[in-house]
């Protein structure tokens, strides 16, 4: 499974994706030279099922960039059962290894949320996850970690992270606008968040704390 930010699309593949194909091109050259993170959170009303007027397709994207290696940075990210420690919107967390699923609880956009996770792909550089039950059931994911090509000239910047997803659903959501606006703030808080684990998590390893500069506000993007 492979899904682009560019209209959602899924299919399957052996092979990962390059990082620049999942979000936008002004995206990827903003976190390849700066430390912003990228949001975008787009909602359409699909036309293919005339007989749900309620059908709604979110297709999200959240990318920055890190220092430390990709190996540090997807170990981090990985780290499913501490997502309550680290994740605002996320309050319980349980990830089981055995059955590769997550159970996870919290809150977004004013509305209590609760779904179980399914762990499809944990390749070198590359997850993939499907909610299998419970709210947003079939909200599809990938995770890509890349050394950022810009990494000599940029130290703090040597890894590149890109979170997209996508989900038809007719669940009742927010008026789009609030939608699309609040999803992007959680984005961005979910993201920084993230980066501070895997940041912190280099700290651990290896003992070398780096100065990082103030998180700037979020930016969001058009897909």
């Amino acid at each position: 499974m492979i899904l682009s930010s560019v209209g959602g699309a899924v299919s399957k593949a052996q092979t990962p994706p390059s990082l620049s194909t999942l979000i936008s091109a002004r995206a990827y050259g903003v976190i390849t030279r700066e430390r912003q993170i990228m949001n975008s959170v787009r909602v359409d009303h699909p036309q293919k099922n005339k007989n749900s007027e309620s059908l709604k397709s979110v297709t999200f994207s959240s990318s920055f960039s890190t220092h430390g290696s990709v190996t540090q940075a997807q170990a981090a990210i990985t780290d499913f059962g501490r997502y309550s420690d680290w994740i605002p919107v996320i309050d319980r967390s349980e990830y089981n290894p055995n059955t590769q699923q997550v159970e996870i609880s919290g809150a977004v956009l004013g509305q209590r949320v609760k779904s179980t996770l399914r762990i499809l792909r944990q390749d070198p550089g590359w997850v993939e996850f499907e909610i299998v039950q419970g709210d947003l059931k079939g909200l599809q994911a990938t995770v890509r970690f890349e050394k950022n090509p810009e990494r000599d000239r940029y130290p703090l910047r040597k890894v590149l992270v890109a979170f997209v997803g996508h989900v038809e659903t007719e669940e009742k959501l927010p008026p789009d606008f609030l939608t699309e606006n609040g999803g992007a703030i959680a984005l961005q808080s979910s993201a920084g968040q993230m980066r501070k684990a895997i940041e912190s998590r280099i700290v651990i390893e290896t003992g070398v704390v780096r100065d990082t500069p103030i998180e700037p506000a979020h930016q969001r993007e058009g897909i």
